[in-house]
């Protein structure tokens, strides 16, 4: 209609109404066009939104992931410093049998690291992160998984530096078989056979120096996780529980980041 109407006064040579028209056609097309990019934005908004939701809550299971690794191996380091101690004095004296086992074991463990990254690693795949305006949420999160990336590399190395100890050989330390025991397994320790094996003392010394030296990079990346669990609370409006548990403990996550920067130095 408004077509025919155009060509109407083209026939009568009135340029204004035109003119006119066209004005109103162009208009329409934009407008159209503006109206479409405003519900591509407010989608986008939204999908921004719901991914920084999402990332929150994930957030506080990779908190509470690395939190849990690292007083868990904080018992493991008290018990591989008495096997340590133990084997470098040649003295049982006070010490507890399994403790002193479970010490000379774990000293050769690097566990597998897998935190939480379901959503991280789909978002990250739909290109969806970089809908998110949150710049220091953003920057926190790629703090971590900077983080995450190094650990992951040096876990690698450090397992490949346990070869050298004697007793992956088994000598001085065997498994028993026994029935009674939830892994069917005894572990027997030639204490004072190993104590005198300089060999072997000066190995379990450096595996223990190694053990310390990942543990500070576990705690490292537990300050990175609850500081980016903190920097997404702060975005969506809501709080870091695991930050809050942290605080006042022997875990507290300010305390180990300028010990992880005397590290670095």
């Amino acid at each position: 209609m408004l077509l025919r109407r155009m060509m109407s006064h083209v026939s009568d040579q009135n340029w204004f109404a035109v003119v006119l028209d066209f004005g109103i056609v162009v208009g329409g097309v934009l407008l159209a066009f503006q109206l479409q990019a405003l519900a591509q934005q407010r989608a986008a908004d939204a999908r921004a939104e719901q991914s920084l939701l999402q990332l929150y809550e994930e957030s506080e299971e990779v908190a509470n992931y690395n939190i849990f690794a690292v007083e868990t191996f904080e018992s493991w380091l008290a018990a591989q410093e008495l096997a340590v101690a133990a084997f470098s004095s040649g003295s049982l004296e006070g010490v507890d049998p399994e403790r002193l086992e479970f010490g000379t074991v774990t000293s050769l463990f690097y566990p597998t690291i897998a935190p939480p990254r379901r959503i991280y690693d789909e978002l990250s795949s739909a290109a969806l992160l970089r809908e998110i305006d949150a710049p220091e949420a953003m920057e926190a999160i790629g703090d971590y998984y900077e983080s995450l990336d190094f650990i992951l590399g040096q876990l690698t190395f450090f397992r490949q530096n346990t070869d050298f100890l004697p007793h992956r050989r088994n000598q001085g330390i065997n498994n028993i078989y026994d029935p009674t025991s939830p892994t069917g397994r005894r572990v027997e320790i030639a204490f004072d056979e190993l104590a005198a094996d300089t060999e072997f003392v000066s190995g379990i010394v450096g595996q223990l120096r190694n053990q310390r030296q990942f543990q500070n990079y576990r705690r490292g990346m537990m300050v990175e996780a609850v500081e980016m669990c903190l920097a997404l609370a702060q975005a969506v409006g809501r709080e870091c529980e695991a930050a809050s548990e942290l605080e006042g403990s022997d875990l507290n996550a300010p305390t180990l980041f300028r010990e992880r920067e005397r590290d670095d130095d």
